[in-house]
C-alpha cells in the first residue's frame, strides 16, 4: 500500500480534505471487506457500500 509521502506510480493524491477522508474510508473499507470475506469473494461494490459512497467513486481514486 502507497503511503501519502510516495505514492506508488499511477496513484493520484487527492486534492482536497474531502477527498483524501473519501480515499481513506474507501481504504478502510476494503481491509475490512477483504479481511471478513478474502481477496476472491470481496467486492468493489462492498467496499464502496461499507465506505458510504456511490460505486463510481472508487474510479475516481483508484484505476
Amino acid at each position: 500500500m502507497a503511503t501519502d509521502a510516495n505514492p506508488q506510480q499511477g496513484e493520484r493524491e487527492p486534492r482536497t480534505a474531502r477527498g483524501r477522508r473519501t480515499q481513506r474510508a474507501l481504504l478502510d473499507a476494503a481491509a475490512v471487506e477483504f479481511g471478513e470475506k478474502g481477496f476472491h469473494e470481496g467486492s468493489i461494490s462492498g467496499i464502496t457500500r461499507r465506505a458510504g459512497v456511490a460505486l463510481g467513486s472508487f474510479y475516481t481514486y483508484f484505476e
